[in-house]
């Protein structure tokens, strides 16, 4: 099978094809080919360091910027929306007196910020979130 994406794949294959008449020993024609493939969605998004650590400092306001998510995904960003990237927060904190949700991201920066004001880092010092990126084609 041939591959289009990166690391290993290439885009378009060229060759040169040629005929020769009487059983090989007449004259020869020759054609260039090129043989260009369509991406299909067989890439998944992946976040290349599996973990990642930001910081906010404490007693902010909402809206603060803790990080920015990257992902990446192979596919052809210029062909489709196979590699095109939405963010979300699957596991997110909740804040125990409102109910509300610590964190937010926003879907097509990666941008995490808070979402509450006045995180005090005695009672809480730090937080774990589970971040996802679905690609245009639905990979996770």
């Amino acid at each position: 099978p041939l591959d289009r994406d990166q690391p290993n794949g290439r885009p378009q294959w060229r060759f040169t094809v040629f005929a020769q008449d009487e059983g090989g020993e007449g004259l020869v024609g020759y054609a260039d080919v090129q043989v260009n493939l369509k991406d299909i969605n067989d890439n998944a998004p992946i976040f290349p360091q599996g973990i990642y650590f930001g910081n906010v400092t404490e007693n902010g306001t909402a809206g603060m910027v803790v990080m920015t998510m990257t992902a990446v995904d192979y596919d052809d960003p210029s062909e489709g929306t196979n590699a095109r990237l939405i963010y979300s927060i699957e596991k997110n904190v909740i804040e125990e007196e409102t109910g509300s949700p610590i964190f937010e991201i926003e879907p097509e920066t990666g941008v995490i910020k808070t979402a509450v004001c006045c995180l005090d880092r005695e009672r809480t010092p730090d937080y774990s979130i589970q971040v996802v990126a679905m690609d245009g084609g639905g990979l996770k």
